[in-house]
């Protein structure tokens, strides 16, 4: 066999040992999932280590390596090597000054050789800022350590060279390795969070019952609570996208799917035993997915969008005046007008990818809203606790004038938000939960509202909070 066919051998080799490796990997560390690119890398730099490796071998057992490299020498000079190496020399020197020369441009003559949103990277990161100049830190190389690190994170090519590189991983593997590798991109391009899909696929470690048991109790014990304070209370179970949209998950999740029960269907009849109020809106937004005029998730945004909100409040507004005995304004829908404009929260997770084309090229709804109210009809005050699902509501709430004010803690303990009727809404604030005013903010409301969303039961620490906080301040 010639060298050529054992190249091709060992490089054939060499893959299928990146692919073992990488699949050993997997099943070490179950429920990993399967990455398509970095298998390929893996592959790729194994097909080609395999050649190198044993031609390396052979040379060195027959001690031909100077000879051949002699050769290799004086095939590169004969076919133009010091031009080559100019123009690679001429490669790196640019590589090295073009970041400081497009820098110097941009921040001394405003000239920018990229569209502004092409500069912008989406997401939570720490800017940095210039050192200031000590002889010390020069000396001791801090100075030098601190300027190398502000130049990394603000140099003018840095947003695009990173939306180069997230460009080609969404491009040719349908991969991103943005937002702590948490984006998942599923079949037709859809944007799903992977804790939502692990839970939706059972993939996450299930609840016991009992822990579940002592959830629905401990609601209970808040519903009586407030009850007895006059305050109306209700559960609201905001939907997951991955449970309303299973069909564009990827087929690699479905692999490591476990049978059982999910911790929303154990927590349900739960609810229903200790009669605990509560509002399904998983269960809305499966019943109107295949009947709704637009997708009630859109394709680029991890929560619900207007439509589905809209669908929500519907049911949440006449459960709370079933259970208030009070006449709360109604939302009509009229009518959904749709573009491919997306804004805010439905283009949440595209906006995460920070590619250089953006994706924001999906249908969006825009829900046309009647609110009906007459004389009767109360408003009141209303507290809610929950996640980033509220947001949406919050603002339709705010829109057309449901509640009097709302109050809004953000994970009970992470941020506060105000809103009056009439007023635009107060900007977000931090607030001292376990020395508030309990009377004042919570317990002299018409209505307190839990929101948690249907994946992640029994997960939200933050109920917990809240009830723990109630019974505490229940003087």
């Amino acid at each position: 066999m010639g060298f050529m066919g054992i190249g091709i051998q060992t490089a054939f080799s060499g893959a299928l040992l990146g692919l073992l490796i990488y699949c050993l990997r997997i099943v070490l560390n179950y429920p990993a999932m399967f990455d398509w690119p970095r298998a390929v890398l893996l592959m790729i730099f194994g097909g080609m280590a395999g050649p190198v490796v044993f031609f390396g071998l052979y040379f060195a057992a027959c001690r031909l390596p100077l000879i051949w490299g002699l050769r290799a020498a004086w095939l590169l000079r004969r076919w133009g090597g010091g031009a080559l190496r100019g123009l690679l020399l001429t490669l790196c020197l640019a590589l090295l000054i073009l970041p400081l020369f497009n820098t110097a441009l941009e921040n001394w003559f405003d000239v920018r050789f990229a569209k502004n949103d092409q500069n912008v990277l989406y997401g939570v990161y720490s800017e940095k800022k210039p050192p200031a100049f000590r002889w010390a830190g020069l000396l001791d190389g801090s100075l030098q350590n601190q300027f190398g690190q502000y130049f990394n994170n603000s140099f003018s090519l840095r947003p695009i060279l990173i939306k180069l590189n997230n460009q080609f991983y969404y491009s040719v593997f349908a991969k991103s390795y943005m937002y702590d590798d948490a984006i998942v991109v599923g079949k037709k391009r859809w944007l799903y969070e992977e804790a939502y899909i692990r839970f939706q696929q059972n993939i996450a470690n299930q609840t016991h019952i009992a822990h579940i048991e002592r959830y629905a109790k401990q609601l209970r014990e808040l519903q009586d609570l407030l009850r007895k304070r006059g305050v109306t209370f209700l559960l609201l179970i905001s939907p997951s996208k991955a449970t309303t949209y299973p069909e564009y998950i990827p087929e690699q999740f479905h692999w490591f799917s476990r049978p059982g029960q999910l911790n929303q269907q154990m927590l349900m009849p739960l609810l229903d035993k200790y009669g605990v109020n509560y509002y399904d809106a998983q269960a809305t937004a499966l019943r109107w997915r295949d009947k709704a005029p637009a997708t009630l998730f859109c394709q680029g945004g991890t929560h619900w969008n207007d439509l589905g909100a809209i669908y929500a409040l519907q049911g949440m507004l006449a459960k709370l005046e079933k259970i208030s005995g009070k006449k709360l304004t109604r939302l009509r829908l009229d009518g959904v007008d749709i573009d491919n404009k997306p804004i805010g929260f439905d283009r949440d997770l595209a906006e995460l990818l920070n590619l250089y084309y953006q994706p924001y090229d999906f249908p969006t709804p825009h829900p046309k809203v009647t609110p009906l109210r007459d004389a009767a009809t109360f408003t009141g005050d209303l507290a809610l606790v929950g996640g980033s699902f509220n947001w949406i509501i919050l603002n339709l709430l705010h829109k057309y004038g449901v509640f009097d004010t709302m109050d809004f803690y953000y994970y009970f303990r992470t941020a506060f938000r105000s809103y009056h009727a009439g007023r635009e809404p107060a900007p977000q604030s931090k607030i001292d939960v376990w020395t508030m005013d309990w009377d004042a903010r919570i317990f002299n409301k018409d209505f307190v509202i839990v929101e948690m969303n249907s994946a992640v039961i029994p997960f939200g620490n933050y109920v917990s909070a809240f009830a723990r906080g109630a019974r505490q301040n229940d003087k």
